[in-house]
């Protein structure tokens, strides 16, 4: 099982609270194996992660998906929680990850944002620089935009 945190304790709180709420083994009777953080490699590719989760609002808990584009997995989780705390004030003690995984085939995306910049022919606008000064107070041979 991956257990997504920001340090070691945190990971094993988390485990054990998931031990106790969905098996009902209590932390005393569990036994630590191992717990080791996995490495993320990042070859700078955007990717689409589907991430699906589970947050505690003070009215209950909520199954949510979001679609996140990422480099990697702990970018797209960092992305999501950050997300969260800013728009919904949710703390990442809140969240449950179930399960991470990228999205290759275009056609299996359903957020608009994520279909939106996925596209193939993706084209940006290119603003030009336009001084906001006049050519009869500003030097001959000066470099505005450097």
């Amino acid at each position: 099982m991956t257990v997504y945190a920001k340090n070691v304790v945190l990971a094993e709180k988390a485990f054990r609270d998931h031990l106790n709420q969905q098996c009902k083994i209590k932390s005393s009777k569990a036994v630590k194996i191992s717990c080791e953080e996995v490495e993320q490699e990042s070859d700078f590719v955007v990717k689409n992660y589907g991430i699906d989760f589970v947050y505690q609002t003070p009215t209950g808990k909520h199954n949510a998906h979001k679609e996140i584009r990422a480099i990697n997995k702990c970018c797209a989780i960092t992305t999501l929680y950050q997300e969260f705390g800013s728009r919904h004030g949710i703390d990442s003690s809140k969240f449950f990850i179930r399960e991470v995984y990228v999205i290759d085939d275009i056609s299996k995306l359903t957020r608009q944002k994520a279909i939106t910049y996925s596209t193939e022919n993706l084209k940006f606008p290119l603003f030009t620089k336009n001084s906001n000064t006049d050519k009869e107070f500003v030097p001959v041979g000066t470099k505005i935009f450097e």
